[in-house]
């Protein structure tokens, strides 16, 4: 029937049960995390093993009770509050598989590796509070967005905190602990040139994203571009950290070829998941419960695939299209919570077939993927790793939230 149907039913799926294993060592791991990114700081000292502020310049002291609270009350605790409400995890699974891959054979130790892991959800939770923030939005995961509890402003501070502290603090002891270990330094090169390369695509990402909502229509192509630069660069990144850190005899083109092969199936996943999670927002279930209104995305006006193609028609030959379409055009404008309209806009992107546009876009995309791990999955020691991420991947295309 085609996932926009089954998710109307409800359609869930479990996962796969080493994904729960997968959770389980992650869970077992939080104290890895809290050592990069505590939940609270109530000393100078616990201030300074958690970052070396005095590398910055020796006349910082932080040594008064009420700097640590401001720490905690503007940092600390919004961040949290974001993490605790606990996404998927799917992004540290998918890293964890890609070493499993290669047979878990690691130039670091688990702490180090297990960080990397956490780091890549702490980024992700970042870029959902300054998005909430940018969107308007009101609701997270079933709660009021961070930026509605403690402010805009300390939430969208607490938001870049969030890309940056974590990992210094991460770079700050793996550099004091493999200071003269050249294999491992050459990695942490890797490392941090990936952070910074995807974060400012990221950026650049959300830049176009904004500035287009109102004032461009994009083209399909566009699209694309946008959501690699959003929705991609974190299955891109955890992948080229996990590659950087392996310890493999592969030569290093043989190496760079699988590592090309690896972004382009996770790009493809990519686009896959954002269509994916478009056509949930304008479904009811789990997703729009957790925002508390279907068509989210519609009120913020947002240019999902299946809008961009509703307005394609604007200029079309056909009358009754074109006046669709901007029908379609006006009540984005519009920004509006009324549910009749929302469901007017909704009726109009099925009237013009949108929706099925969208869905063989998603479908398309996702095999490609699939072809793609098949493909990976004869150029590396383990090829259970591969078959692992095929079936997480599987699972969260046809899952319904």
């Amino acid at each position: 029937k085609g996932f926009y149907n089954l998710a109307q039913q409800g359609k869930q799926v479990n996962p796969p049960k080493n994904f729960l294993a997968c959770l389980e060592q992650l869970k077992s791991s939080k104290h890895f995390l809290e050592e990069i990114f505590p939940r609270k700081l109530d000393t100078t000292e616990e201030f300074s093993n958690f970052f070396n502020f005095r590398k910055t310049s020796e006349s910082l002291s932080f040594n008064d009770k009420e700097t640590l609270n401001s720490l905690n009350a503007s940092i600390l605790n919004p961040c949290w509050d974001m993490l605790d409400r606990k996404g998927k995890m799917w992004r540290p699974v998918l890293g964890m598989y890609i070493g499993k891959a290669f047979n878990d054979n690691y130039l670091v130790d688990e702490k180090t590796r297990m960080q990397l892991l956490f780091l890549i959800e702490i980024l992700h939770n970042s870029c959902l509070i300054i998005d909430d923030i940018e969107d308007q939005s009101e609701f997270r995961r079933g709660k009021s967005c961070v930026h509605k509890i403690y402010g805009e402003a300390v939430a969208l501070n607490a938001g870049v905190s969030m890309l940056f502290i974590p990992f210094c603090s991460f770079l700050q002891k793996l550099l004091a602990e493999y200071s003269n270990n050249l294999e491992v330094l050459q990695a942490l090169n890797q490392i941090y040139l990936a952070f910074f390369e995807e974060i400012s695509i990221v950026h650049m990402g959300q830049g176009m994203d904004l500035e287009m909502k109102y004032s461009r229509i994009p083209d399909i192509q566009t699209y694309d571009d946008v959501v690699l630069s959003k929705t991609g660069n974190f299955p891109r990144l955890v992948s080229r950290w996990m590659l950087s850190i392996l310890k493999t005899n592969k030569d290093t083109a043989e190496l760079e070829s699988i590592r090309k092969e690896i972004i382009k199936m996770m790009d493809n996943v990519s686009v896959a998941f954002q269509i994916k999670d478009d056509l949930l927002n304008i479904i009811p279930g789990q997703v729009s419960d957790s925002k508390s209104m279907i068509g989210e995305d519609i009120f913020e006006g947002k240019q999902s695939l299946m809008v961009l193609h509703s307005l394609s028609y604007l200029n079309d030959s056909n009358s009754s299209k074109v006046a669709k379409s901007e029908r379609l055009n006006t009540i984005l404008h519009m920004k509006t919570k009324d549910s009749e309209l929302i469901k007017e806009g909704i009726g109009i992107m099925e009237d013009l077939d949108s929706i099925k546009f969208a869905e063989n876009k998603m479908n398309m995309s996702f095999e490609e993927s699939m072809l793609l791990i098949d493909s990976i999955s004869s150029k590396v020691p383990n090829k259970s790793g591969m078959d692992d991420i095929k079936d997480l991947l599987n699972t969260l295309l046809t899952e319904s939230s």
